[in-house]
């Protein structure tokens, strides 16, 4: 290399002493330039909530104190179908739905659903333009709707209590275990409701229930039910509805509605008892 470098500038007339300063600081760029530059080590692109698949809601506004009440599936699928941005798809819908052992709160759309799985192509088509306002109705009804309140008897349990904290543990089966991402309903435990086998109910602050906080005074007796009865209570949950989404990977399509929790209520379960709230917790 140095050989053909010196050549060619000797021939442009240069002094041996030049050629040989150029000589050489065009082999070292030339050196420089063939060795590889290690590629920089740039962090991973975090996925945006729309690439998960998920959907945040506006905040609510000021709160008059109503809740509207999660008992069945359906209750989910009309928050989902008006939140999400797309057409919704009936027929799709309602393939979904088994009106078995629960009448969907509405006698009337139950009747017309199992009609219009029993039928051929021709009275599902006549079937489906029955439905459809019904279902439109009943999605138009949740508009602007956020606060929201569910019963829990199942998922969620005390254990013992925590003195030096001033609270229950609980055995919190709702949690991401894994702690990667608060956002991802998906990957945590959620309820689901026999009606509807595509929609599941999400909380997403559900690990700010590993710990009930509760005055020593109100959980001994707490305790002392939970002793005397062998039962545990049960949970009314109270909050509003955080997000909606659908794991874009998931084949199965389940959509999630995505709930937060703001205060809690501790509820006695015994038969042939009357209910009543032992302790209210604000989170």
């Amino acid at each position: 290399l140095c050989a053909s470098i010196l050549g060619s500038i000797l021939i442009t007339g240069c002094s041996d002493e030049d050629a040989l300063k150029q000589g050489a600081n065009l082999a070292a760029n030339t050196e420089s330039q063939n060795q590889e530059t290690p590629p920089s080590l740039a962090p991973p692109v975090k996925p945006s909530l729309e690439d998960l698949g998920v959907r945040l809601l506006p905040k609510t506004g000021s709160f008059n104190g109503d809740y509207y009440k999660i008992t069945r599936g359906m209750d989910l699928l009309y928050f989902y179908a008006h939140n999400f941005n797309g057409e919704f798809d009936t027929a799709a819908a309602i393939a979904k739905v088994y009106p078995i052992s629960d009448d969907l709160g509405d006698k009337k759309l139950a009747s017309l659903i199992d009609k219009y799985r029993d039928g051929d192509q021709f009275s599902k088509r006549d079937t489906i333009k029955l439905i459809e306002p019904i279902l439109n109705d009943k999605i138009s009804k949740v508009s602007g709707v956020r606060n929201v309140t569910i019963d829990i008897s199942s998922g969620l349990s005390l254990g013992d209590y925590d003195f030096e904290r001033q609270g229950f543990l609980t055995n919190n089966s709702f949690k991401d275990e894994s702690h990667e991402d608060n956002f991802t309903p998906y990957k945590r435990g959620s309820i689901r409701f026999p009606d509807v086998i595509d929609h599941k109910l999400s909380f997403i602050n559900a690990s700010d229930f590993d710990l009930i906080k509760i005055p020593e005074d109100a959980a001994r007796e707490i305790s002392q039910y939970n002793g005397k009865y062998s039962a545990n209570v049960n949970f009314k949950l109270y909050g509003f509805i955080h997000s909606i989404a659908q794991d874009k990977n998931d084949s199965y399509k389940i959509k999630y509605v995505v709930m937060q929790i703001t205060k809690i209520d501790l509820v006695s379960n015994l038969l042939n008892d009357p209910v009543r709230t032992l302790a209210t917790v604000e989170l």
